[in-house]
């Protein structure tokens, strides 16, 4: 009983192992996903095939079946959460019609802005610095997080952080306007 207790004990280099790997196939996969939610289920996984196979924590093998089973379940996920905002957003223009595979909401125009505002609120942008500018470039072009951090080399402490001084930076400018 004791030895057993032994071998299922997972060393601390083993967690951080585990951790940085789940958290890039995340990166990865997981998109729009929750991060927390999706951590977790790939432990789960790495769990489940840890006591089904001997392994050692080197084996590639075994890494690539860990890695092609969290891909399925954040597959399985993204259907599950895409199935259920369906169902919640039965109005939402984003979604298809039939078999069509444009949106509905691209036949739709474009709404007309006050271009005065639009030009004074990137002017206000760009002054905030090029990280910033670069970060709000990016999510005006529908990118999400993970390949925001991954196309300006951002790790996600110091990009939620960057989030978080927009948010404050535009609540200031909100303020002011």
């Amino acid at each position: 009983m004791e030895g057993e207790k032994m071998r299922n004990k997972i060393s601390r280099y083993e967690e951080n192992q585990v951790d940085r790997f789940l958290y890039d196939l995340y990166l990865l996969w997981g998109g729009n996903l929750d991060e927390d939610m999706c951590i977790g289920e790939g432990w789960i996984v790495y769990l489940e095939g840890r006591e089904k196979y001997q392994y050692d924590i080197g084996d590639a093998e075994y890494w690539e079946y860990v890695r092609t089973n969290v891909k399925k379940l954040f597959l399985d996920l993204r259907k599950i959460r895409n199935n259920r905002i369906r169902i919640e957003s039965r109005l939402s223009l984003n979604q298809r019609f039939g078999e069509e595979k444009e949106e509905i909401g691209a036949i739709f125009p474009g709404k007309t802005g006050d271009f005065a505002n639009y030009v004074a609120l990137w002017d206000y942008a760009e002054r905030l610095g090029s990280i910033k500018y670069e970060i709000l470039n990016l999510m005006n072009a529908r990118e999400e997080d993970y390949d925001i951090m991954r196309i300006l080399h951002l790790d996600k402490e110091d990009y939620y952080g960057l989030k978080k001084e927009l948010r404050e930076d535009f609540l200031y400018y909100l303020e002011c306007a």
